[in-house]
């Protein structure tokens, strides 16, 4: 997860540095890359930034924070002229790529800072206009972003425009900034303005003008923000900020580390050539990784062509487990502190199995340091103790990880390996547009969030995601609910379907489909209310409520129904007027066996 700051001032805006950092700092963020008046950037740990700071001096800075090491690629400078700071992954790459080229911008695989500073440079050729050119590129490019752009013959502006990732501006006393974290400019201006989608605001150390996404003038009124509103966002609750954010992290995530299915690149450097003959995967996980996992069992069977299996890291310790010593021992935790986990890899260990790796969003963790092998997920601060941009941040990396091992092994075709990189990066924005059925999850939350139990079902990939809905219900909501495969629905579970029982389903368009839809035609029978989640084209009728998810990207679809199901156990928890990032009970890191 990366954050981008940008301050223009009519002084040495580098002397004040640390008062916007400081509140990110506190939040995890650990390195920095920052941008000067005509000077190469500057990558180093964020709390020995200061130390490189001294005796010099600049009006305007653009930063870019990341959760581990800096992201080297997150800025860009286009013929010395224009220089570019960005979070976020471009969706068109190609076609932007390609009419570049015949412009004469020749780039091999440009990241994502250096497509846009090209772009943005033709456009401030032919515009003479910082802000318009800006608009203009902005207005070509499909993905979630956010930049900040500088030109070494506007010294007096800075310019920034976004889209999927939010954007907050201030405007001080001889200084301005903005910034995707709203806590960074509140040592500018106690008065925060939240853009809006698609605009694109340029700020002097006096004043700010802003072009909306049709590149009209427009205002935008200051947010009435409470001060402990600020880290939210204007959120309600971490939960609810955490997942929002989700779009943004995949965008991070995926321009850091690419899309391509390159095991080397996802671990170490020797990685590829010590792992290209395990036989096996096993994965160590408790609660939502778990669940994360029994999903992440499809991918390494169908993608990598590996046998995998899943245990729960409190029972596998205590089970004289028959393995391989050529598997590939995966443990997932959140926290990188779960203690069951951490002794089921200690297990694993004891038993000669000498692949292991750790998969934790806490890099300086106890089981990333017992590991061979570590794969951060970089989902940043997870503030809220149930789990929602780390599970979805799980699956990315388990995903990844298959399609890794399946290339690897030659058991990927290219034509499988291409559909999968173009579902990856469409993976971002996709999760954005999740939001535009909000509304209509609220909606079934006022139907259920008084019912004394729910069934979620699914098949295939989404058995285990009914499994993890039906936690999360459990976690926020407070309600009695099972997951179950919807096949099994006829070997008992059906004896408790009634008019009162909501029975919540995801049915996604693939060659499961039919069976699917009659396992909910018994429900359906017997007088049980569906609620459905599907990309399918159905359509709502008595008994049969349908929500249309606006994507379906495949094996990857089952992180956009994640989503929504975590939208729905939050809407349904505020309804019951729980306590939602601190349910009774539960702490964050689960450290006792």
């Amino acid at each position: 997860m990366g954050a981008l700051i940008g301050v223009i001032a009519q002084d040495n805006v580098l002397k004040n540095i640390n008062q916007h950092l400081s509140p990110l700092i506190e939040q995890g963020y650990c390195s920095a890359t920052l941008l000067r008046e005509q000077s190469t950037p500057l990558a180093c740990p964020i709390l020995t930034l200061h130390l490189h700071l001294n005796d010099l001096s600049a009006k305007r800075s653009l930063i870019r924070l990341d959760w581990d090491k800096p992201n080297s690629t997150s800025i860009a400078t286009c013929r010395e002229t224009l220089s570019v700071c960005c979070r976020g992954l471009i969706e068109n790459t190609e076609e932007l790529q390609d009419r570049l080229a015949i412009l004469g911008y020749l780039h091999d695989k440009p990241s994502t800072a250096q497509l846009a500073a090209d772009l943005i440079h033709w456009h401030y050729r032919t515009q003479h206009d910082l802000l318009q050119a800006v608009h203009l590129a902005a207005s070509e490019i499909i993905g979630v972003f956010a930049f900040g752009v500088v030109a070494s013959d506007d010294p007096e502006h800075i310019v920034c425009t976004s889209k999927h990732i939010p954007l907050f501006i201030a405007q001080g006393k001889n200084t301005a900034g903005f910034s995707d974290q709203a806590q960074a400019l509140q040592s500018i201006a106690p008065e925060i303005v939240r853009l809006e989608f698609g605009d694109t605001a340029r700020l002097s150390s006096h004043d700010c003008r802003i072009l909306n996404q049709e590149g009209s003038p427009c205002q935008r009124v200051c947010d009435e923000v409470q001060q402990a509103q600020i880290k939210l966002h204007g959120f309600h609750h971490y939960m609810q900020k955490e997942i929002n954010e989700q779009a943004a992290i995949f965008a991070d995530i995926l321009d850091h580390t690419r899309s391509d299915a390159n095991l080397a690149q996802l671990l170490d450097g020797d990685a590829a050539s010590i792992l290209c003959d395990v036989e096996g995967v096993t994965l160590l996980a408790s609660g939502s990784s778990y669940h994360a996992s029994l999903l992440a069992r499809y991918w390494f069977e169908s993608l990598a062509g590996l046998p995998c299996s899943v245990e729960l890291a409190s029972e596998y310790r205590y089970r004289e487990a028959v393995q391989h010593h050529n598997t590939l021992i995966i443990a997932i935790s959140q926290s990188g502190e779960t203690a069951d986990t951490i002794a089921a890899l200690k297990y694993a260990q004891s038993q000669d199995h000498k692949h292991t790796l750790a998969i934790s969003n806490a890099s300086p963790s106890t089981l990333m340091q017992l590991a061979r092998f570590q794969f951060f997920l970089a989902a940043g601060p997870e503030i809220g103790v149930t789990s929602t941009k780390t599970f979805s941040t799980q699956l990315l990396a388990l995903f990844r990880l298959a399609l890794s091992f399946g290339k690897l092994r030659g058991h990927l075709t290219p034509a499988a390996e291409a559909s999968a990189i173009d579902d990856l990066q469409r993976l971002p924005r996709a999760a954005s547009d999740l939001f535009s059925i909000t509304p209509q999850i609220q909606e079934w939350a006022h139907r259920i969030y008084k019912s004394k139990q729910l069934f979620f079902v699914g098949r295939h990939l989404y058995y285990p995601l009914a499994q993890e809905a039906a936690l999360k219900m459990q976690e926020v909501a407070y309600i009695h609910s099972f997951g179950f495969p919807a096949g099994e629905l006829i070997h008992g579970p059906l004896t408790m379907v009634n008019k009162d029982l909501p029975v919540i389903a995801c049915l996604p368009w693939n060659r499961l489909t039919e069976k699917l839809l009659a396992n909910l035609q018994e429900v359906r029978a017997r007088g049980g209310e569906l609620f459905i989640l599907s990309d399918t084209g159905l359509a709502s009728a008595d008994h049969f409520n349908v929500i249309c998810m606006p994507h379906n990207l495949h094996d990857l679809t089952p992180i956009l129904y994640g989503i929504a199901l975590q939208t729905l156990a939050y809407e349904t928890a505020i309804l019951q007027d729980n306590e939602i990032d601190s349910p009774r009970f539960l702490s964050k890191s689960v450290t006792k066996i």
